[in-house]
C-alpha cells in the first residue's frame, strides 16, 4: 500500500515545473526548503506509488538429495 497519492505526487511536479517551494493538496499547505528536497521527496514518492504496482519478484529454490551412495 503507498503511502503517497497520487494527486500529492502531480501536486509536487507541478510545484518543481514552477520552482515553488510551497505546495498545497487536500486542504494542506506545505513549505519545502529547497527544490533539492523537493525532488528526493519525489523519488521516494515515485519509489512507492510505482514500487506497489511493480510485480514482485518470484525465488524458486531447488533442492535435490540422494543417498549418497
Amino acid at each position: 500500500m503507498a503511502i503517497f497519492t497520487e494527486s500529492e505526487r502531480a501536486a509536487l511536479r507541478r510545484a518543481l515545473a514552477l520552482g515553488v517551494t510551497r505546495v498545497s493538496y487536500g486542504g494542506n499547505v506545505v513549505e519545502y526548503r529547497s527544490l533539492q528536497e523537493m525532488r528526493d521527496l519525489l523519488r521516494q514518492m515515485d519509489a512507492d506509488i510505482d514500487g506497489d504496482a511493480a510485480p514482485k519478484a518470484v525465488r524458486q529454490i531447488r533442492v535435490e538429495s540422494g543417498k549418497g551412495l
